[in-house]
């Protein structure tokens, strides 16, 4: 047996010592820049993948200033006329015109009315209006000074009334403004008078069109479903056993089986479903409204008789309100020939109106 010598015992260590130091050092060597640059994407990806998505912030809800007000969609005047020629005290004003929507009077007993009327303002509770189911509409009316009667009929005409004024210092050769408000819904007119203190408006007041009702769509009908027919399953025939005896017994091969084919089942169309069509807004009817001498008058009783005025006969019924000056209720008997009025009434049909309202200029 070889025996080492003590130079090959060192020559031996060292080569043991170099081999364990190239190893020790490919475990901890300094990694290149590629696989830094690879380790830094993986980091990147991983910190992507496992940031949040952010959150998105809610839009801001716009809440309206209170007591701001909202114009309603049409607000007009067609006529208007002041006395302020009379005392301090007892000069007056009518304004008539059309709003809309109507339906805003439907909630009018839970607002406020208020009318502006050049340096005049008055606001009266909701609570004080009427139904007046003769007139089709609301109805306020005040004994004292100041507005004593509003109209406020359900397809958006209104009329208003302020007696017992004193509007001397009002400048009639500058428009005036008149406004009505109602809950949060406003409008506003500057009246042009003429030098009779007068104003008809050129313009009609707009009325509210019917809107096209849309087809009704229907949904199409889906073809029914039909489950198909399984195949019949048939058993097989056994084999035939014969018996080892000289006369061979066979048995009788069973009839097949078939499995009955269900009947295809059909799924139920559905009924075509049909959008109702909105109901078309209807435009009120316009009235009539004439002012002039009366031309000729037929008196058969105190609510029964005609009216002439500009060559139109207004037939005088008991649903024809008669006034005086003032606006207080009168009789037929109280009119005469050649007195100035105001007339209003349907629209004439061959030179006839039925007369909703006559009253003494």
């Amino acid at each position: 047996m070889h025996k080492f010598s003590t130079s090959e015992w060192r020559v031996a260590v060292v080569a043991i010592v170099l081999l364990l130091a190239t190893l020790l050092g490919g475990c901890g060597k300094t990694p290149t820049d590629a696989e830094l640059t690879g380790g830094s994407e993986l980091n990147k990806l991983a910190a992507i993948q496992s940031t949040p998505s952010p959150t998105p912030s809610p839009s801001p809800t716009t809440t309206p200033a209170p007591g701001a007000t909202l114009p309603f969609e049409t607000f007009c005047v067609r006529e208007a006329k002041v006395e302020w020629k009379r005392d301090a005290g007892d000069q007056r004003f009518e304004v008539e015109g059309l709003l809309l929507p109507a339906g805003l009077l439907i909630s009018l007993r839970d607002s406020s009315v208020t009318v502006v009327f050049g340096d005049l303002s008055v606001t009266i509770a909701g609570s004080s209006f009427v139904r007046d189911d003769d007139n089709d509409g609301f109805k306020f009316k005040n004994q004292q000074a100041g507005i004593t009667e509003i109209e406020f009929k359900d397809d958006g005409r209104y009329e208003i009334e302020g007696r017992g004024l004193s509007l001397g210092g009002m400048n009639l050769r500058e428009p005036v403004l008149f406004a009505l408000q109602i809950g949060s819904r406003r409008g506003e007119f500057k009246i042009p008078f003429d030098s009779r203190d007068r104003f008809k408006n050129p313009n009609p007041c707009p009325r509210p069109t019917a809107s096209p009702s849309p087809s009704p769509t229907v949904s199409p009908s889906p073809e029914p479903t039909v489950s198909p027919s399984p195949s019949p399953t048939v058993s097989p025939s056994p084999e035939p056993t014969v018996s080892p005896s000289p006369s061979p017994t066979v048995s009788p091969s069973p009839e097949p089986t078939v499995s009955p084919s269900p009947s295809p089942t059909a799924s139920p169309s559905p009924e075509p479903t049909a959008s109702p069509s909105p109901s078309p807004t209807v435009s009120p009817s316009p009235e009539l409204h004439l002012e002039g001498a009366i031309q000729a008058l037929v008196i058969r009783g105190a609510y029964d008789g005609e009216v002439t005025v500009k060559g139109v006969k207004f037939i005088v019924t008991q649903n024809t309100r008669l006034q005086d000056e003032e606006g207080g209720s009168v009789a037929l008997h109280a009119f005469v020939v050649g007195e100035e009025v105001d007339a209003w009434g349907t629209p004439a049909v061959q030179g006839v109106s039925q007369a909703s309202k006559i009253r003494k200029d």
